[in-house]
């Protein structure tokens, strides 16, 4: 913990300005160890963020690695990395590298197209499930594709440290730096022309799904229109999707049945033939095993229920995949 607070304090000693038009921000050292100490705010937090626009001759060597962890755009031009002295890794526009807490690094612009870098350091309590997820992922791979999502959180999160250090203020940085790794961890997934265009068809038969709740849907015939067979959808699809495509859509149609019962007078065996269930008796009984209500309960109450999230059962009979 001293050490973490002994190199940030390092951090905020002043530096020869590298780069014109460069933006810095370094966190003082008292709202550091204030964000350690708030609930609110120790779980993830930034210590330095900034810009450096094209950067000729711009070197970073750290034998020793940082205490804090990096994550690093190049919005333009080009560099490259070396982690734990392998060999030097290029990195393009658009690529995002990260480098966890303690390896030792190098980093620098190339000699003919010097880069512009977006770069955050960052700690907290949740920092570890971040580099769990990154670790090895993002060690010098570069994440190819529109990273215009990635700046623009970058820039949020610059923005929201540059108008201080309330606590609304901090907890709004951290609330950023979250958003921004989780873009990342989203772009690695990916990651790739192929696994985007996977990745679009996945999305894609989602949404036909929610278009066609009402009608006799076969796991075979949604993976064709994918296509992809079964097995792979269906991995894929919980892979991306964090459920199976069954799971899904059974909440679907548990979601389109509560925003029926909300905002109409329709009858429950008219919602559960518009969901798909042949047998309003069956629909009755999964939608209680998802919501917790009976449907005509749902109403009485006035509806907005959550939904189950830790609904997995097979469908009853009654309800047409």
């Amino acid at each position: 913990m001293d050490g973490i607070l002994k190199y940030l304090s390092d951090l905020m000693k002043k530096k020869p300005e590298g780069f014109p038009r460069q933006q810095l921000i370094r966190v003082p050292l008292e709202i550091l160890k204030k964000c350690r100490s708030t609930p609110l705010l120790r779980d993830l937090f930034v210590s330095d963020i900034g810009y450096f626009p094209a950067s000729a001759g711009h070197l970073v060597d750290r034998p020793q690695g940082c205490k804090t962890h990096i994550l690093i755009i190049c919005m333009a031009g080009s560099g490259w990395i070396s982690l734990q002295g392998k060999r030097r890794i290029p990195v393009r526009q658009g690529g995002v590298f990260f480098i966890p807490a303690g390896f030792p690094h190098r980093y620098g612009a190339s000699e003919e197209s010097p880069w512009q870098i977006r770069w955050v350091h960052f700690s907290g309590l949740r920092s570890p499930d971040f580099i769990s997820r990154l670790k090895g992922q993002l060690q010098g791979e570069v994440l190819p594709g529109d990273a215009g999502a990635i700046v623009s959180a970058f820039e949020q999160a610059q923005e929201v440290l540059a108008g201080g250090y309330t606590d609304s203020g901090l907890l709004l940085l951290s609330a950023s730096l979250a958003r921004l790794l989780a873009l990342v961890l989203h772009s690695k997934q990916a990651h790739g022309n192929k696994s985007r265009r996977t990745g679009q068809r996945i999305l894609q038969s989602m949404e036909w799904l929610r278009e066609n709740l009402a009608e006799p849907l076969a796991l075979s015939e949604i993976a064709r229109r994918a296509s992809l067979s079964v097995p792979h959808y269906c991995a894929l699809f919980k892979k991306q999707t964090g459920m199976s495509p069954m799971r899904y859509l059974v909440h679907a149609r548990m979601s389109r049945a509560c925003t029926l019962l909300d905002s109409s007078d329709k009858s429950v065996a008219e919602i559960s033939r518009e969901v798909g269930f042949q047998d309003a008796f069956h629909f009755s009984r999964t939608f209680r095993a998802v919501v917790g209500l009976s449907p005509r309960a749902y109403r009485q109450e006035g509806g907005m229920t959550e939904l189950k999230h830790d609904y997995a059962a097979r469908p009853p009979s009654g309800c047409i995949l």
